[in-house]
């Protein structure tokens, strides 16, 4: 809530010039090293350690996904409030909800893993959550279907991103 005046500035600045103002929201998950941010455990979709700096990190809960959830859809509302003109939902390059689609680090058991069904289900919940709060036209997606980073990597990448474009 308090930087809601800084994005409230910077996003009247962008307007002046004509321009739209999309704020993205991502959840880092097992990728954690973000400059002068101090993460405690990272959470991931099975608690493999990220491959990059080999921070650990918790296999998250399905209370804590609920909790990320409603998180995502409470950054929208913010995002409205500051009068930026929607969201776009980080879903890529190895971060949390990345880390759910792929098998590489999706090992999970339970109704958030397995079946390609399965492991799209905290994207679909985070989408149908922010338009919930914001609306439909003011959200965007970024998947990378095709990148590696984060060593994220599936055998049927095709058919698990065309079961997330569906789905959403």
């Amino acid at each position: 809530d308090g930087t809601i005046p800084f994005w409230r500035e910077l996003g009247e600045r962008v307007h002046e010039h004509g321009s739209k103002f999309v704020l993205q929201l991502a959840h880092a998950g097992r990728q954690r090293d973000i400059p002068g941010i101090e993460f405690r455990t990272g959470l991931s979709s099975t608690g493999k350690p990220d491959p990059l700096h080999g921070f650990e990190a918790e296999r998250a809960t399905p209370a804590e996904l609920e909790e990320i959830v409603r998180a995502f859809a409470a950054a929208a509302v913010r995002a409205r409030e500051a009068g930026l003109d929607g969201v776009e939902i980080h879903g890529a390059n190895g971060y949390l909800i990345d880390q759910f689609l792929h098998e590489s680090a999706n090992r999970r058991t339970d109704e958030y893993g397995g079946s390609i069904e399965n492991r799209c289900r905290f994207l679909f919940e985070v989408v149908e959550e922010v338009v919930a709060a914001i609306g439909a036209d003011r959200v965007g997606l970024r998947l990378a279907p095709s990148s590696s980073f984060g060593d994220m990597h599936d055998s049927d990448p095709a058919a698990v991103f065309d079961r997330a474009v569906v789905g959403v």
